[in-house]
């Protein structure tokens, strides 16, 4: 149910790859659907969790109780309210969709209505300072400092420079677009002489393409670089601090 739910509501095709005992989500290969959410990653995110617990359960078995359980686990496994709070409404879309399918998949209401959302405190509003900024980069590694660098000084998402081609980029101007942001709308932000010198130091494909890749050159994706930037958050001395979009040049965003 879930892997149908990501190909048909989120637009995205995955398998479940079962390694030392954990269940992952990996994309399936040859040709991807058209994504149909903005956070695709988020989503086969939270899924991969929700499989990870409920595995081998029918919708019907995941009650109100079950789900309650679910919620107090995370929290017990030092998850933030937040996070907690996304993934069990991924559960509760997942159930809706479920329900709105003809014939319906899941009789009846959506139990995780029953559940109360995790009561948030306000965000603590703190950015990266210049020295912290530093520190962060020296300690992220080599291959997705580049990425980082751009974060820091775009304020953009994650999302949204992963995305970024080279016909986005206007090295000579110091620009750079991004065509598939949040409000669905393009905007053209300025580049910092520093990002700019240390996007013209990059090969470039002569096929253009994405930005962002490996050295192998396959594009980037967060699961390759996630581990990559807790490890440098932790050993920089920032812990609290997510990827987040903020202002250009200010840091990698407050902490939750």
């Amino acid at each position: 149910m879930a892997l149908e739910f990501l190909e048909s509501h989120v637009g995205v095709k995955v398998e479940v790859v079962r390694e030392d005992g954990t269940i992952k989500l990996r994309r399936r290969d040859g040709v991807q659907p058209v994504p149909l959410k903005k956070d695709v990653e988020g989503f086969v995110f939270n899924v991969a969790v929700l499989l990870r617990h409920f595995d081998g359960k029918t919708l019907q078995a995941i009650t109100p109780r079950v789900i309650q359980g679910f919620v107090s686990d995370r929290l017990r496994d030092g998850v933030t309210r937040g996070t907690v709070n996304r993934q069990r409404a991924t559960l509760s879309t997942i159930f809706s969709w479920a329900i709105k399918q003809d014939p319906p998949m899941f009789g009846g209401e959506n139990p995780v209505a029953r559940v109360k959302k995790c009561p948030e405190n306000p965000a603590r509003e703190r950015y990266l300072t210049p020295d912290e900024a530093a520190t962060l980069l020296d300690k992220m590694d080599d291959r997705f400092r580049i990425l980082l660098l751009a974060a820091l000084h775009t304020g953009a998402r994650r999302g949204e420079l992963l995305k970024v081609t080279w016909a986005d980029l206007d090295l000579e101007r110091r620009l750079i677009t991004f065509r598939d942001t949040k409000n669905g709308s393009a905007r053209t932000v300025p580049l910092s002489a520093t990002l700019t010198t240390a996007f013209k130091a990059l090969p470039r494909p002569i096929a253009g393409g994405p930005v962002f890749r490996t050295s192998e050159g396959v594009p980037l994706e967060p699961a390759m670089f996630r581990k990559a930037f807790e490890s440098a958050i932790e050993a920089a001395g920032l812990g609290g601090f997510r990827w987040r979009p903020c202002a250009p040049g200010s840091g990698i965003g407050p902490t939750a």
